[in-house]
């Protein structure tokens, strides 16, 4: 008690007198000092204000039920608070287990917690937790605490805690401390440590499996947890579980997304995602997640979640009218964090075969899917397969889109030129694929394509080593925007079209500022995003570039990454200026006087010989057509006179036409024309190019 009545004198530290208490009280946070000591200058507020406390008589033993968090455990002992008057703040101290004190605290796991409620002692539901500070070997409230007349309050502290330290769960020098952890330990995977859990039944409280880490278990295998199992990530790192047994107990993934894009800004920011675990309704996983970022749209609510629809070009906001759609496996979804930090799904845990339905139709169309498993997922495995091969598009737009968030270039591509063997999607990642034309079906994911990496998503910052690849990242940056483009070097490509190897930007579309290329050949005036070359193909290759700019805003040049042969010089040339600047040494900077927009200026020339600065030359012209009309566009500057001559496919001359001089871009129109292949040819300043071109007059 805090008062002696008999006496009418204060007690300003005080401890029960039976051998097994534990707790001791003070008015000040002092507990050496006499009761009577001048130091002690803390009183009662009035007069007969006293405090008495009294336990069950539970054992001074840990609890695994009963806490106020599953990860917890709380002492056996529970207390009850009587109060009379106004006694205040007291503190509060109490002995741990490696205090000299008869009687203490059992072994913790360095953390204690005072546990109070009012009421009852239900502990796991509506109790206050406070944080203990160990002060040499004592426990101690340095703030003090109010307690009041009526109040339970007891300990409690981390359940003992296993960390995983190699790979084989049922070995115990494979854990720190060692041995193999029990249903009561809560255990943790850390970054690094891919964890295995074979032929036994794996127990534990709860298991963290961190960003970095994995958990494999294998079939006739079983993981069981009395609290879940938690699979964690950050912005750059994620965790992985690949399941063949059975898990037993919840599972949810704490997924990162990036944050959402700010007001009146539709394109920076956001994230692509998918559903890491399967059959959460929506709106279970938006009550869950509060940083969705959410408001009205027509006066209704709004959450800035939902999939995209294929055939509108449009994404959708899901609304309180969808809470009972399901996250469905396979599906992708645009959506955006309020605070840059995680979502929680919740759900199964996918471990065979998921289809997911795609929207065709008679040309390419977009759709918008998702890695369905809580691991890693190949890319390489992924678009190698039989299935996804027959409804991914077989031209310049094979391979896998993903949105990096920084409203730059936009999108980053994954295709088989800049791809190995172990290439790897996140966990819950969105990703774009376009779908052949007039051909329907469904994607394909299969267990085989599941890995475990250490990798970042598709968000711009990403640290991915590109030593394997033989390339160019070329750049164009002005004040205030950044755009690139890529070109690759292999066995499996050439100066044409390369399904695989060839990718065009997202949906064809060229942004106000862009950087692009065309085809060295067979042009088919598509902005390709990346380009594949010959392994061998560093002599006089000249690649026309496509750059959209504003007037006024000075516009760098520059190599953002190259990996080439020793020798190997990388040439800008603009017509325009007739300027070449090696960009091995150098950025190239220019000062548009009016806006920039399309092909024809400036060039890429990759040479192990030196370029110097030359007169535009035939062989740079760009021609192309769109089969449906009877018009040739020719790209590039002309500063000589030239003709095109037009032949059937018999060599029969058809038409002659004169071309334009000193502009970057013409249209040569024909009439009449039956459908079929022709032969196009330029002669100009003693040189000629011919180009195969093909018209349709039916429109198809």
């Amino acid at each position: 008690k805090m008062v002696n009545e008999e006496l009418r004198t204060e007690d300003r530290v005080s401890k029960s007198q039976n051998t097994d208490a534990l707790v001791t009280f003070a008015l000040d946070n002092d507990f050496v000092s006499a009761n009577n000591a001048s130091g002690r200058t803390t009183t009662h507020t009035s007069d007969l204000s006293f405090m008495t406390w009294a336990n069950n008589d539970g054992a001074i033993e840990w609890s695994n039920s009963g806490s106020t968090a599953c990860e917890n455990q709380i002492l056996s002992r529970v207390w009850k608070i009587d109060e009379t008057g106004t006694v205040g703040n007291v503190h509060i101290s109490i002995p741990d287990d490696s205090s000299t004190a008869l009687t203490k605290l059992p072994a913790d796991n360095g953390s204690l917690y005072l546990v109070t409620k009012e009421g009852d002692a239900d502990f796991t539901i509506g109790a206050t937790v406070t944080e203990l500070t160990l002060n040499g070997a004592n426990w101690e409230l340095p703030t003090g605490f109010d307690f009041t007349d009526g109040m339970y309050f007891t300990f409690e502290t981390i359940r003992p805690t296993k960390t995983a330290v190699g790979t084989d769960w049922a070995t115990g020098t494979d854990w720190s401390p060692e041995g193999v952890p029990t249903n009561s330990d809560n255990v943790i995977i850390p970054l690094g440590v891919d964890m295995i859990v074979s032929g036994v039944t794996a127990e534990a409280n709860n298991i963290s499996v961190e960003p970095g880490a994995s958990l494999i278990v294998n079939t006739a295998a079983t993981v069981e947890t009395s609290c879940g199992l938690f699979l964690k990530s950050n912005s750059t790192s994620y965790s992985s579980l690949i399941l063949d047994g059975i898990i037993i107990g919840d599972v949810i993934y704490k997924r990162h997304v990036n944050i959402a894009a700010g007001a009146g800004n539709s394109t920076t920011a956001n994230d692509l995602v998918s559903a890491p675990l399967n059959g959460q309704t929506f709106g279970n996983f938006r009550a869950e997640n509060s940083n969705i970022l959410s408001g009205t749209i027509g006066g209704n609510p709004a959450f800035l979640f939902g999939p995209f629809d294929s055939s509108s070009e449009v994404y959708v906001n899901y609304g309180l009218s969808d809470d009972v759609s399901t996250l469905d496996a396979g599906v992708g979804y645009r959506t955006g964090s309020t605070d840059n930090g995680t979502y929680t799904f919740e759900g199964t845990v996918e471990k065979g075969i998921v289809t997911s339905p795609l929207v065709t139709g008679g040309d390419i169309v977009w759709n918008l899917i998702g890695n369905p498993y809580p691991s890693y997922l190949n890319v390489q495995e992924f678009l190698n397969d039989t299935n996804n091969q027959q409804v991914i598009n077989s031209g310049d737009t094979f391979g896998i889109y993903g949105y990096d968030g920084a409203a730059l270039d936009g999108w980053t591509i994954y295709n088989l030129a800049n791809t190995t063997a172990t290439t790897a999607i996140t966990p819950g990642q969105g990703f774009f694929i376009a779908t052949e034309p007039g051909v329907s079906g469904n994607i394909t994911f299969t267990p085989s394509m599941r890995r475990v990496d250490r990798t970042d998503d598709f968000i711009v910052g990403r640290n991915v080593s590109t030593s394997e690849f033989t390339f160019i990242k070329l750049k164009a940056a002005s004040t205030t925007s950044s755009y690139k483009t890529e070109f690759y070097f292999n066995d499996n490509a050439t100066r044409g079209l390369d399904v695989g190897y060839d990718s065009k930007l997202w949906n064809g579309i060229i942004p106000d500022f862009a950087l692009y290329s065309h085809l060295v050949e067979d042009n088919n005036n598509n902005p390709m995003a990346i380009q594949s070359f010959s392994s061998s193909d560093f002599h006089d290759l000249t690649i026309p570039l496509g750059v959209n700019a504003h007037q006024g805003d000075i516009l760098t040049f520059s190599i953002e990454e190259m990996n080439l042969p020793e020798g190997t010089k990388v040439y800008l040339q603009d017509v325009l200026n007739n300027t070449t600047t090696e960009l091995n040494t150098m950025d190239y900077v220019i000062n548009p006087i009016s806006d920039i927009e399309g092909t024809g200026r400036f060039y890429l020339n990759i040479s192990n010989t030196t370029l110097s600065n030359t007169e535009n030359s035939i062989e740079k012209l760009e021609l192309f057509n769109n089969p449906k009309s009877q018009t040739l566009i020719l790209k590039g500057l002309l500063n000589f006179d030239a003709q095109l001559t037009l032949y059937d496919v018999q060599g029969r001359l058809v038409e002659i036409k004169d071309l334009k001089t000193n502009v970057y871009s013409q249209n040569i129109e024909f009439n009449n024309l039956n459908s079929g292949i022709y032969i196009a040819k330029i002669d100009g300043n003693n040189s000629s190019i011919t180009q195969k071109v093909i018209f349709s007059t039916n429109g198809f």
